[in-house]
């Protein structure tokens, strides 16, 4: 079994869309853990933050993450902010390898300024709003195993840097 493979960092670092492609190359199951929570309430993670709110969406995260965890040959693509537990940093660190995919404020901006499906960026100053918690949350990150910059590289860049550290990475760790 291959252990299971976690990609954290902030909105817009292209998690979901690295973690479908990582896991279809290595026959490895696909975990969208925004759309598991989504599945198992009914909701969109937009209604979940009007109508319940952040404490409560990230209680639920927590469950789902540790109810999914217990299966190996995983890719996990988390929501940016499941790092603001330290319950999700222990789980995940203990349970596999953690891939923290960084970009700089500029290009997330970029790659989030047209959607609207971010709750957190829902204000007046959406640009405000996404240097605030991107200043709150960056650091939160690096309790990461491995780190990969993904400012201004393609998706096939990323998927051979990720492939090519996670297999250092198993190397030098015994499961």
């Amino acid at each position: 079994m291959k252990p299971n493979i976690f990609l954290i960092g902030f909105m817009g670092t292209g998690k979901t869309t690295l973690g479908q492609i990582l896991a279809d190359q290595t026959g490895m199951t696909f975990i969208d853990m925004d759309a598991q929570i989504e599945e198992r309430t009914g909701k969109t993670i937009a209604d979940i933050f009007k109508e319940d709110g952040e404490t409560w969406f990230r209680k639920k995260e927590t469950e789902v993450l540790a109810e999914s965890i217990i299966q190996e040959n995983q890719v996990f693509s988390t929501g940016g902010g499941i790092v603001l537990r330290p319950r999700n940093k222990e789980l995940m660190k203990n349970n596999g390898i953690v891939i923290a995919l960084k970009a700089n404020i500029n290009t997330i901006w970029e790659r989030l300024k047209n959607t609207s499906n971010r709750p957190l960026l829902n204000s007046q100053n959406p640009k405000e709003a996404l240097q605030i918690l991107y200043q709150q949350r960056i650091d939160l990150y690096d309790f990461a195993h491995i780190s990969i910059q993904v400012d201004g590289r393609s998706q096939a860049e990323l998927i051979k840097e990720i492939t090519a550290k996670i297999s250092l990475f198993n190397s030098a760790h015994i499961w």
